[in-house]
């Protein structure tokens, strides 16, 4: 409860700019490095001279986004029904909303990788994958789909972690 009321106090009482300092910088910084991330893809994957196989990264990029965007939605959303449970003190509450984050996320995970998989060739077609970036588009698409159940964990467990009390863990 200390770090609660913490929070509120910093909210109370710090200037915007520190707030945004404080708050908004780091979530920015994430952001960032998400996209440096991307760049490097891009940067790699260029070197190699082909056009096809920069297509077939662009082309696979949606699918990323929306695995990554079901996390956060996943992990927000477990994080605001914890934050409300911690306030009206209800730690059976939070047990059961991490629980189920982790395990739908595991779920949602699996059952991307193997509708990407077994869907792969419509898939592509949907994507706009030409028959010279078909094959590239492909293979990425089956790294991405491989790592769908951790995609969704670096966007789960955090915000959970956040949100997490330890009194809930008793």
């Amino acid at each position: 409860m200390k770090e609660n009321r913490n929070n509120v106090l910093m909210l109370q009482s710090e200037s915007y700019s520190e707030l945004v300092r404080k708050l908004c910088l780091p979530a920015v910084l994430i952001m960032l490095v998400t996209v440096a991330y991307n760049l490097a893809d891009i940067f790699f994957i260029g070197r190699s001279g082909d056009p096809n196989m920069i297509a077939a990264v662009t082309l696979a990029s949606p699918l990323f986004t929306i695995l990554s965007g079901l996390g956060v939605l996943m992990g927000n959303g477990g994080c605001t029904a914890m934050s409300l449970s911690l306030g009206q003190r209800d730690y059976e509450t939070i047990k059961k909303t991490s629980a189920f984050c982790i395990w739908s996320c595991l779920f949602i995970g699996i059952l991307f990788s193997v509708t990407v998989i077994l869907f792969m060739d419509p898939i592509c077609g949907l994507l706009g994958a030409t028959p010279e970036t078909k094959q590239f588009t492909m293979e990425y698409l089956r790294i991405v789909a491989i790592g769908a159940p951790f995609i969704m964990f670096t966007n789960v467990v955090p915000a959970l972690i956040r949100r997490m009390d330890p009194r809930a863990l008793r």
